[in-house]
């Protein structure tokens, strides 16, 4: 009986450590939707590079490649933009979603960066996940976590449509393959997996 009253308690307390990895991941995302929504209308504050970005996503999701704005450089963002785009066109009137994204940019830019934000909350989490998969360590799990808090700075990005958001994310997914080399138990894995996987997470930041 104490035997089985032992693995049920453990049990109960692996399912208790899991589900405090979702808390700082959602903490993250009610943060930034709320400061994203003090910054207020986007045409009156930030006109660089939200709107730019805004344009050329525009464009791609109508698959016209003609996306005169190259800075900074923003593809990945455009991306997320031709992405969100179709989903808030289906939710407005039925004009065609260039018309839409002209005539409701704001609404556009606000679902560009829900989407980004959801994105990096789900890395937020695999990465707990995978830290305490690897290590079972559920305070470096959480500690990890923790580090997209240390400073104001990443939140105020995160609540704008800028190429360090989406950055942001890649140095996530580099963070946990670093933690998956240095607690990989396979010692005959391949070299080579490592650095292609270092290479491409790499490539995409």
């Amino acid at each position: 009986m104490n035997d089985k009253r032992s693995i049920n308690l453990k049990r109960i307390s692996l399912k208790i450590e899991k589900l405090s990895l979702w808390f700082l991941p959602i903490v993250f995302l009610v943060s930034v939707i709320l400061l994203h929504d003090s910054n207020g209308k986007f045409y009156l504050q930030f006109t660089d590079p939200e709107y730019f970005h805004l344009f050329n996503g525009l464009n791609l999701s109508i698959f016209n490649l003609a996306v005169d704005y190259i800075d900074h450089p923003g593809t990945t963002v455009q991306v997320l933009f031709a992405v969100s785009a179709h989903i808030v066109n289906l939710m407005l009137p039925g004009c065609d979603i260039i018309t839409n994204g002209l005539n409701n940019p704001e609404e556009f830019i606000h679902a560009a960066n829900l989407l980004l934000n959801i994105i990096c909350t789900i890395a937020l989490f695999l990465l707990g996940y995978y830290t305490f998969k690897y290590t079972g360590n559920i305070s470096l799990s959480l500690l990890m976590q923790l580090t997209y808090f240390l400073g104001i700075g990443l939140l105020i990005i995160s609540a704008r449509i800028l190429p360090e958001s989406v950055f942001i994310v890649v140095l996530l997914f580099l963070v946990l393959l670093i933690i998956r080399y240095i607690y990989d138990s396979d010692e005959g894995r391949s070299s080579k997996t490592y650095a292609v996987a270092f290479a491409i997470i790499s490539g995409l930041g």
